[in-house]
């Protein structure tokens, strides 16, 4: 592609069209793309990976966004899957430890390709807290795992309104 524009530029400036040099450009470009692709398909590999084993340990790797979040006395983590379950795709779940891992409800290419955030979540029975952890697939972007964690929040929130409001 790069090649086949150095050549129409040549073309339409009407300079003479050096076929060897536009090859060799567009190899060398061809090339650092695939570097660039290969290093991010690498993270999401992990990434993906991470989310699919059975354990119930925090990401390791470097997290896009964190936060605590306060829930009312009534709600219980079966309650709190459930809900998650209705938007997000539980990849992971210990129920013993009351740990949640998930992502979007997008195909897996879309996902791989890093355009999918997903999350660990971990409910706290003592405290009625939930801590949550939320990252983009590739690690570049972080804007797909912070505007999942604004979505989470405002499931959870409206969550606990409603189940504050039956038990009146």
């Amino acid at each position: 592609m790069y090649a086949g524009l150095m050549i129409l530029i040549r073309v339409i400036r009407g300079r003479d069209i050096d076929f060897p040099e536009a090859i060799i450009a567009g190899f060398f470009f061809s090339f650092i793309f695939m570097v660039f692709q290969i290093a991010a398909n690498h993270l999401t590999f992990h990434r993906a990976k991470y989310l699919e084993i059975d354990s119930s340990e925090k990401p390791s790797f470097k997290v896009a966004c964190s936060s605590v979040i306060d829930l009312p006395q009534n709600l219980d983590f079966t309650r709190l899957k459930n809900e998650i379950a209705n938007k997000w795709l539980i990849t992971f779940s210990d129920d013993l430890c009351h740990i949640l891992k998930f992502r979007t409800k997008l195909n897996f290419f879309t996902n791989l390709w890093g355009e999918g955030p997903a999350a660990w979540l971990k409910y706290n029975d003592e405290s009625q807290k939930v801590q949550l952890e939320c990252f983009s697939m590739s690690g570049i972007n972080n804007d797909f795992a912070r505007k999942m964690q604004k979505e989470i929040e405002k499931c959870l929130n409206s969550t606990c309104n409603v189940s504050e409001y039956s038990n009146h």
